[in-house]
């Protein structure tokens, strides 16, 4: 392999962290996509409460 004839390891290894780290994101957001979507509704609008 050249990077390795080249002296390039570190290189290689931070490719293959982002490569793991890509991939976890990846398999997370298939696994969100999966689950159902939770309506919270509108948020309803509060009177003032007057000062006492």
């Amino acid at each position: 392999m050249q990077a390795e004839a080249e002296g390039w390891i570190g290189e290689i290894e931070d490719i293959d962290l982002t490569l793991t780290f890509l991939r976890a994101k990846r398999d997370e957001t298939r696994r969100r996509a999966q689950r159902p979507a939770v309506h919270l509704g509108s948020p309803a609008c509060r009177r003032p409460q007057e000062s006492e």
